[in-house]
């Protein structure tokens, strides 16, 4: 407390004292025509020229991680599907290494689908890949989707309409 109060009060110290050394503007009397040619102005009241305006810049959008796909029940049934990317986006190679590596489990038997998704999802999310609802709607329906399939609650013609579907929501931003 002694020190907080002691910080307080040096620093009231240095503002007094800077206010009382800095010399006020030279004010001009009502009977003088013209002010003081000899004395500077304020460095307070001097303000920069406008600097002529530049070209404007402009903006390259970033790429849409968003790409429209369509999938298939015998891409279902290979592998779990995962959203294209656009061309030349770093994160691909990574996202097809860490995919490669979940369909090698899940085909081993060591891991379900469903895992397999998960483990995907978290993978995007952890990369930055997953940007708002209409993202985390399609992988939260890719779960379900591959919950289901596993669970032989639907068949891999319907898992990949549903997968169609989540996709085209996810495109349309909704």
């Amino acid at each position: 407390m002694r020190v907080s109060v002691g910080v307080v009060g040096v620093c009231l110290a240095l503002a007094g004292c800077q206010s009382f050394f800095s010399a006020p503007a030279p004010v001009a009397s009502a009977d003088a025509a013209t002010p003081a040619a000899d004395v500077p102005p304020h460095p307070a009241k001097v303000s920069a020229k406008p600097a002529a305006p530049a070209a404007p810049v402009p903006e390259v959008p970033a790429p849409s991680l968003i790409l429209p796909f369509e999938t298939d029940a015998a891409s279902v049934d290979a592998g779990i599907v995962a959203p294209p990317f656009p061309a030349g986006d770093p994160r691909q190679a990574a996202m097809l290494s860490e995919k490669a590596e979940v369909d090698r489990l899940v085909a081993s038997g060591a891991l379900t689908r469903e895992g397999g998704a998960k483990r995907l999802y978290r993978f995007a999310a952890k990369n930055d890949l997953v940007k708002g609802k209409a993202d985390e709607g399609f992988w939260q329906t890719l779960i379900q989707t591959y919950r289901n399939l596993d669970d032989h609650y639907i068949t891999a013609e319907d898992a990949a309409s549903d997968i169609n579907a989540a996709a085209a929501r996810r495109a349309a931003g909704k």
